[in-house]
């Protein structure tokens, strides 16, 4: 039978192994489930510990330097830490919405875990964090997985994998050019980042990199990719900023693929820059955001390699910026891509562009599923994956969106949706389009 065991800290010490620190005046055995209230700093360093579960509430800390066995899970709150020292984890799962923070440079290592992440997860210059058996880290949405100093995440044995939802990060601890490395499989359907002056290592043949549709590998820093790459989401080289990326070795840009390049102006330094070590085969797509006025004949070298093995590229690519449509032509040379400004039409009124759009939303009213008809006119240079519908209720609420929508149709399935009137909103470049309105029943 469980057994309740509350930290009190009556015995003077923010020790686990003593006695008098818990409200039955006895340590956790592997059948207690352990409640670590706000305020405490409790420490497991003399002894192994094993229980059933543990919960941390408030800003209470737990540090452990010791193996610790779950046999069900460990609850981190939003203020709440797990420092990670040294020692084993083994079994159960912990649902951190705090921080944990594994550092230093001692042997760790977890086995048949399960960490879901949804609040940050720092790797500070830890040495090698080794995973075990069936341990898999889930970064959610809201989840931070942050590597600074010097430092890996390894699979050591078995089927570790890492599935990402949120961000990945690479960033600088000191002052120091630092790498870190991944070795394990990684699903990405969220963000991976390198900052400035940082190296992510993704090695291994016996491991993999995926890139899913709506992943993103963006910064500033380097990816040097060993492993299996797979990639039909997106390359963004600075990410939400300008900026110049680097990746060594294995490169993957399929035709599912896409390279987002935002150019701030034409001088050297204010547009985005892909650095390739290697020989690509270049098949994706090219998705340009400009946020200042553009002239006729403006070149932008967006791309460089040791030398360019087949290149599929469109042969134009389209952005809009304040009413001003401009047209590129993609250059694919012997080392290099380069963006040239061939064409650019300037709308005077927001009206031309609404009266050239048809959109609709059919049958009407819906049942389980809708379609969207998009249609447009060639001559507005707009790029077909630059709309995206917004779908509000009857309160003004904004429940889901569909971004990147193709001319053509597009089929939308009812989902969760509840009956009613609906609200389906479409834009372009953060401005409000075309509106319609469905009935679900």
């Amino acid at each position: 039978m469980a057994q309740t065991h509350i930290f009190t800290g009556n015995g003077g010490t923010s020790d686990w192994f003593t006695a008098e620190n818990w409200d039955v005046n006895s340590v956790p055995q592997s059948n207690s489930q352990v409640n670590i209230p706000d305020g405490f700093f409790v420490t497991i360093s003399t002894s192994e510990a094993a229980v059933e579960s543990i919960e941390l509430e408030g800003t209470a800390e737990l540090e452990l330097t010791n193996n610790l066995t779950i046999t069900g899970e460990m609850i981190i709150p939003f203020l709440g830490q797990l420092t990670y020292i040294s020692g084993v984890i083994s079994g159960g799962a912990i649902e951190n919405e705090g921080t944990l923070r594994v550092m230093q440079n001692n042997a760790k290592s977890c086995t048949n875990l399960t960490i879901t992440n949804n609040g940050l997860i720092e790797v500070l210059d830890t040495g090698i964090w080794r995973l075990n058996g069936t341990t898999v880290i889930t970064n959610g949405p809201e989840g931070i997985f942050r590597m600074k100093g010097v430092g890996s995440v390894i699979k050591n044995s078995g089927t570790a994998v890492f599935y990402n939802e949120g961000l990945i990060q690479k960033s600088l601890h000191t002052a120091d050019h630092a790498a870190s490395y991944l070795i394990l499989t990684i699903e990405n359907h969220g963000v991976i980042r390198t900052d400035e002056n940082t190296t992510l290592l993704i090695l291994s043949q016996q491991a993999a990199l995926t890139n899913f549709h709506n992943g993103v590998i963006e910064g500033n820093g380097i990816y040097d990719i060993t492993a299996p790459f797979v990639n039909t989401g997106t390359i963004a080289p600075g990410g939400e900023f300008v900026g110049n990326l680097e990746v060594v070795n294995s490169f993957d840009f399929p035709s599912e693929a896409v390279l987002e390049i935002d150019i701030e102006g034409a001088e050297e330094g204010a547009y985005d820059h892909l650095y390739i070590t290697g020989f690509p085969d270049l098949n994706g797509t090219i998705e340009v955001n400009v946020s200042d006025y553009l002239e006729l004949d403006d070149e932008f070298t967006i791309l460089t390699t040791n030398a360019i093995s087949s290149c599929n590229l469109p042969a134009e690519v389209y952005a809009l910026y304040d009413h001003h449509y401009y047209i590129f032509d993609v250059d694919c040379n012997t080392e290099s891509v380069t963006l040239k400004v061939t064409d650019i039409a300037v709308l005077n009124n927001e009206d031309f562009l609404k009266d050239a759009i048809s959109f609709t939303p059919y049958p009407n009213p819906a049942d389980d599923f809708f379609y969207i008809s998009l249609n447009f006119s060639e001559t507005l240079l707009v790029s077909e994956t630059g709309f995206t519908i917004q779908l509000f209720n009857s309160l003004g609420q904004k429940i889901h969106g569909i971004e990147h929508l193709s001319k053509g149709i597009t089929k939308v399935e009812r989902g969760n949706l509840l009956d009613g009137v609906y609200l389906l909103q479409l834009e372009s470049n953060n401005k409000v389009i075309a509106r319609s309105k469905l009935i679900l029943h």
